[in-house]
């Protein structure tokens, strides 16, 4: 059967960038792909939204008659054209199991958000992409580090199961682990390919819930389950551009996007194998942990610091370093993005335990005060999540994101009093 190949590309890019690679496939991959399309679509404008790309991607599918037989359909997206793909898919087909989607190469995409979005929305963003004009705001606020929407997209594609091989989704994604050079460079963060973050380009997030008892003695730990299988890989000295194969494409890229064009559920092992042998993650230990905090009443928790911990033998609490980056959501500033290198957190360890407290203001008082106030338990009055050392590349998984929802007390002192008439 013949197959159709789609390319959408990312955030201030365009079609034409990706012929290259385009010539590529159709040189190289399997003989039976007859069809290649380029999808063109609208990133700099500041009133579009992720909502309004899947309308107009829909409809214009629509109108050229394309494809939507479950799995009938290959696509390779870059960077923020991994959510805007997403977007489309939940949004029109619901389940996986309608999805015209087969096989999907995902190139540095933005799953959880670029480092630099932040600065895009910024005047000299402004400059450099959009010369004194739109940059696309809504996009770039979805793709900030620690956005809502993200985690809200995964809730229902990726904690659904859609990236799952059983499901016919063959699922692979390759980023680089080198900056652009240049002036460019000042921008690079350890651990990203100059645009994003290694852990935000892996689709596998891992989700804890830790819920505190309102009287804050204890707290109850969770995970969400799901299930996910995809292929992973970092790719040594490529950077944001490089990935997408728009200059050349090296016989090591080449070897993986025509495996990964290829791949059958047959063949799914053994492509995995292959991708991990040619993978430098292991030197890339990097996690993504963003926290959501909110009180038992389900209020935003918008200030509270995060004390990353050792806890030692004797049970005090002796602060890490390993955090390469924070970034505070500027709408909702009770969501933060902590990136960690993980590896060197691990060393500071020493095989111990880890601590992670979330200490939230105003403190609540004690009793004997006359102050009127509502607010949160104290330091000494909330306990320290505790995570065991065997337990921390679970929890802090590297080369993943790592949602971590918190819900502690909202506590209240005379804020309300009730007095007898006499």
């Amino acid at each position: 059967m013949s197959k159709i190949i789609v390319i959408i590309h990312g955030w201030s890019d365009d079609a034409q960038s990706f012929q290259p690679l385009a010539k590529y496939i159709r040189k190289h991959c399997t003989p039976s792909v007859k069809t290649i399309k380029l999808i063109d679509w609208l990133s700099m404008d500041d009133d579009i939204s992720y909502t309004d790309l899947a309308e107009a991607f829909d409809q214009e599918w629509r109108h050229k008659e394309l494809k939507r037989t479950p799995h009938s359909v290959d696509f390779v997206v870059h960077s923020t054209g991994a959510l805007v793909l997403r977007e489309w898919l939940t949004k029109y087909f619901k389940t996986p199991s309608k999805s015209p989607a087969h096989r999907i190469l995902m190139l540095a995409p933005a799953n959880y958000g670029s480092y630099l979005a932040d600065e895009g929305k910024t005047f000299m963003g402004r400059v450099f992409k959009g010369g004194f004009g739109d940059t696309g705001k809504k996009l770039l606020d979805g793709l900030e580090l620690a956005s809502p929407y993200t985690q809200e997209l995964s809730a229902r594609d990726i904690f659904k199961g859609w990236f799952d091989p059983t499901k016919k989704h063959l699922v692979t994604t390759l980023i680089g682990n080198k900056g652009y050079g240049g002036l460019t460079n000042i921008t690079y963060q350890d651990g990203s390919d100059g645009t994003v973050s290694i852990p935000c380009a892996n689709p596998i997030p891992f989700e804890i819930n830790a819920t505190y008892t309102t009287d804050t003695d204890s707290y109850h730990l969770s995970t969400t389950p799901f299930s996910a299988d995809t292929a992973f890989a970092v790719f040594d000295r490529y950077n944001h551009s490089s990935i997408a194969g728009k200059k050349r494409i090296n016989p090591k890229l080449g070897e993986a996007i025509k495996r990964a064009l290829s791949v059958t559920a047959e063949t799914w092992p053994q492509h995995k194998q292959w991708i991990a042998q040619h993978s430098v993650i292991e030197r890339e230990q990097y996690a993504n942990l963003v926290f959501c905090v909110k009180d038992h009443l389900g209020q935003p928790v918008d200030r509270y610091f995060v004390l990353l911990s050792s806890w030692l033998k004797q049970g005090k609490l002796d602060k890490l370093e390993g955090i390469i980056d924070v970034h505070r959501l500027k709408t909702d500033p009770s969501r933060r993005s902590f990136i960690i290198d993980v590896g060197k957190l691990k060393k500071e360890l020493k095989g111990s335990d880890l601590s992670l407290q979330v200490i939230a203001d105003p403190t609540c008082p004690p009793e004997k005060t006359s102050e009127r106030i509502a607010g949160y338990p104290a330091q000494q009055d909330i306990p320290a999540i505790r995570i065991a050392a065997n337990q921390v590349d679970t929890y802090l998984a590297p080369g993943k994101t790592i949602f971590l929802n918190v819900s502690i007390p909202r506590l209240f002192h005379k804020v309300v009093t009730i007095s007898e008439n006499k």
